[in-house]
């Protein structure tokens, strides 16, 4: 487990970065990631934007960045960014998984289902994945 300090090193770390490759997309994406782990989801995803903005094809921010608004309970800007996400990475199951999710969230169970189902495609032992297609049939 990373402590509070190794988090306050690592996010020095990457604002040193940022100082010397201000166009760093990873260094945003990152910096974001930290961001989130500490709870600060809407800094986080000003980070991830930033990411995006630097590297429109950088597939893990478009994941990051729909994560961070399903704990906004963004449901529609969670999907836009993970649809995204699906086209740049095809083979990620957990784009799948989380597409799911937000389609739970907006009512589109069909639509969860076939997500569901191909993220347990690409990895048959993607438990989450299976719970929440067990869910929908209930």
């Amino acid at each position: 487990m990373i402590t509070q300090k190794e988090t306050l090193k690592a996010l020095n770390l990457l604002e040193e970065a940022q100082k010397i490759q201000p166009n760093n997309a990873i260094v945003y994406n990152d910096m974001g990631g930290i961001l989130l782990s500490q709870g600060k989801t809407e800094e986080a995803v000003k980070h991830f934007e930033k990411s995006l903005s630097l590297n429109p094809g950088f597939a893990l921010a478009y994941m990051n960045l729909g994560s961070s608004y399903q704990i906004l309970k963004k449901w529609h800007k969670s999907k836009d960014n993970l649809e995204k996400a699906s086209h740049l990475e095809p083979k990620n199951p957990a784009v799948y998984y989380l597409l799911g999710v937000a389609e739970v969230e907006l009512n589109e169970k069909d639509k969860a289902q076939e997500h569901f189902n191909k993220a347990l495609k690409l990895n048959p032992k993607f438990l989450a994945a299976k719970n929440r297609l067990g869910k929908l049939s209930d």
